[in-house]
C-alpha cells in the first residue's frame, strides 16, 4: 500500500534516520539485519526521492532473497525523464544486466532498455545495446507531449490537439501526480468537478480511449498514457514534459 506520510514521518515510524541525517535508503537495503532490510524496502512504496537508478542498479545482484522482489517491482515502474538522457553509468549498469544470470533480474534489464527514448542514447553505448532492440519499432520518433499547467496548454510536438473539457481535466490531473498513478474514481471526479456523484462511472474509460486516439496513442502501446489494472492511469514520462 502507497502511504501519503510525509517522508520524515515515515523514516521514525520505520525505526531509521530522519531524513537530515541521510540521502539514500540504498546503505540500509543491504543491511546484515533482516528487520533493518525490510524496513527499509518499504521505502521503495515511497517516493521521497531517497532512491536513486543508479543506487538500485549497482546492488541488484547483492539484494538478498527477502527485498529483492520490491527491488524488480521498483524498477519496472520506473520512466525515463523525457527531457534527459540518463547518464552512461546508468545505460552501461542496465545493459549489464541482460546478462545476469538471475532471469528474473535480466528480464527486468529488457524492460529497462526496451522503455527507453534510444534515440537519445550516447552513439557507441546505442551500438552496444542494439542486440537486446524487441524490433524496428523501438526507432519510431514519438512526438512529445508537453502540458504547461500555468498556461493551461498541451502541445503534441509541435502542435496543439483539438481536445475536450473532460480530456483536457484528465490530462492535467494526470501531470499534477507527476507519473503516479491514479485511480479512475479520482479522474471522474476532476472531470465532473462539482457535479460528481457518488460512485465511479465508465465513462472515464471512454475519455481516455479517445484522448488516446487524438494523441495517436492506443491502449496497447500506452506512449502517452499508461493505464495498470487495479492501479488505475498515469502519464508515461519517457514521452510527456510537464510545466508548470
Amino acid at each position: 500500500m502507497r502511504t501519503n506520510l510525509p517522508l520524515d514521518n515515515l523514516t521514525k515510524q520505520l525505526d531509521l534516520p530522519c531524513r537530515q541525517k541521510w540521502t539514500s535508503v540504498a546503505p540500509y537495503l543491504l543491511h546484515p539485519d533482516p528487520w533493518y532490510r525490510r524496513r527499509a524496502a518499504m521505502l521503495f512504496e515511497h517516493d521521497g526521492g531517497l532512491l536513486s537508478l543508479e543506487e538500485v542498479l549497482q546492488g541488484l545482484d547483492r539484494f538478498p532473497e527477502d527485498i529483492l522482489q520490491q527491488a524488480l517491482d521498483w524498477l519496472r515502474q520506473w520512466q525515463w525523464p523525457a527531457t534527459e538522457a540518463p547518464g552512461s553509468s546508468s545505460l552501461k549498469l542496465c545493459i549489464k544486466l541482460v546478462d545476469n544470470p538471475d532471469a528474473r533480474i535480466a528480464a527486468v534489464g529488457r524492460e529497462l532498455l526496451g522503455r527507453l527514448n534510444k534515440h537519445k542514447w550516447p552513439g557507441p553505448l546505442k551500438e552496444e545495446a542494439i542486440p537486446y532492440h524487441t524490433g524496428p519499432g523501438d526507432f519510431v520518433q514519438v512526438p512529445l507531449l508537453t502540458i504547461h499547467l500555468a498556461k493551461s496548454e498541451v502541445w503534441l510536438g509541435h502542435q496543439q490537439p483539438e481536445l475536450t473539457r473532460a480530456q483536457r481535466r484528465i490530462l492535467f490531473r494526470l501531470a499534477e501526480a507527476r507519473g503516479n498513478f491514479l485511480e479512475g474514481e479520482i479522474l471522474y471526479y476532476a472531470v465532473q468537478g462539482e457535479t460528481a456523484v457518488y460512485g465511479y462511472s465508465g465513462d472515464v474509460k471512454s475519455h481516455i480511449k479517445l484522448l488516446r486516439q487524438k494523441l495517436g496513442d492506443d491502449a496497447k502501446r500506452q506512449l502517452y498514457i499508461e493505464s495498470k489494472r487495479s492501479r488505475g492511469y498515469r502519464l508515461n514520462l519517457t514521452h510527456v514534459q510537464i510545466r508548470v
